[in-house]
């Protein structure tokens, strides 16, 4: 045997070797997320609505991607390759997929189910490819606001352009690019703090979380739970649209108030009762669970590592419009951030 071959035999070996490693951490990853749907009721759909495959810059094929989804415990994987919406057809295929589009020019708009490719002009502002994108598909999101991997922007030049948007939008606040274990990482952090600024100015925000792999094994490093009555494209879309989802890396959560689900506004008079109702769950077992209202922590929950963990928690309302949202820890760190739920004054007074 030669040198050539013996040294072939070692790097497939090796590719082996990892691959099976990978695997079986995707499976266990969706041993977890079964676990943790019987224990909530199986009631929540698990989404990864943002992947790319070879019909653009991915490494893997449509097909990868859906098995990798499918052994993480995932319900539906979009794949959303650059400037094509060729990975359509597969929808018709496989239970489970579907497709979408990510525009190729910077900033980057992830579209849902567009007809065709839908490519804006260079320069184009974030508002108006925005508006092309919500025009051509079911749903659109920004994707990676705070940037891929590092941050390229200060936090006040994500937010100018964020601004520019208008008051109702999705954005990614988990995204998974480069990971194959989690997603958390000092894009997501930043992407996490400048989401409660655009909250506290009054904007409402849904959160989404993908993995945006653009290679299979990094599917299921963070992805979006959305409450459905049945699994199919147009109750996932109606959901997000809705902003009745949650971003997460595992935990899964519930969240409502007074009765309300995640992405309602409801009006209340200054004094009224607002019962804050939320339910959080990990087969891992739970380490925190923060109530936020404006951006800062109103009440800090510890578990001590139970798996389903129920509170109601009463605040009052005030004299301005506010929101308020949940974000849990589990005992391995990986967190989940609940869609916003917004108060309105009844008098229909604005905030400070």
């Amino acid at each position: 045997m030669g040198v050539n071959s013996k040294s072939s035999n070692r790097d497939r070996n090796r590719y082996y070797y990892l691959y099976d490693v990978l695997m079986h951490y995707k499976e266990t990853l969706g041993e977890r997320l079964i676990e943790n749907k019987k224990i909530l009721g199986n009631a929540v759909c698990l989404i990864d609505p943002h992947t790319h495959s070879t019909h653009s810059d991915g490494r893997g094929s449509v097909s990868d991607n859906y098995e990798v989804a499918m052994t993480c415990g995932l319900d539906y994987v979009y794949i959303t390759d650059h400037n094509t919406v060729e990975p359509k057809k597969y929808a018709r295929m496989l239970e489970g997929i579907s497709w979408g589009q990510e525009t190729r020019e910077e900033p980057h708009i992830v579209l849902l189910h567009p007809e065709h490719p839908y490519v804006p002009e260079p320069g184009t502002a974030l508002h108006d490819i925005l508006a092309g994108a919500r025009d051509r598909g079911s749903f659109a999101f920004v994707a990676h606001p705070a940037g891929q991997g590092t941050p390229r922007e200060s936090p006040e030049e994500i937010l100018a352009r964020l601004r520019t948007i208008g008051p109702v939008f999705a954005m990614e606040v988990l995204n998974g690019i480069f990971q194959v274990f989690r997603s958390w990482d000092v894009c997501d952090r930043l992407a996490v703090k400048i989401w409660d600024r655009l909250l506290r100015e009054g904007r409402h925000v849904a959160p989404i979380g993908t993995s945006d792999a653009h290679e299979p094994f990094g599917i299921g490093t963070a992805w979006t739970g959305v409450y459905v009555s049945e699994v199919s494209q147009n109750t996932i879309t109606a959901a997000l649209r809705d902003g009745n989802c949650f971003a997460s890396e595992a935990p899964l959560l519930r969240f409502g108030i007074n009765g309300r689900p995640m992405g309602a506004e409801l009006v209340a008079a200054e004094g009224d009762e607002l019962l804050l109702q939320l339910q959080a769950v990990d087969s891992a077992g739970l380490r925190r669970i923060s109530l936020i209202g404006d951006g800062r922590v109103i009440h800090s929950f510890a578990p001590d590592g139970e798996h389903d963990f129920s509170a109601t928690y009463p605040v009052a309302a005030g004299h301005t419009a506010a929101c308020y949202r949940v974000e849990v820890v589990a005992e391995d760190d990986r967190r989940a951030f609940s869609g916003p739920i917004y108060t309105i004054p009844e008098k229909g007074v604005g905030r400070d």
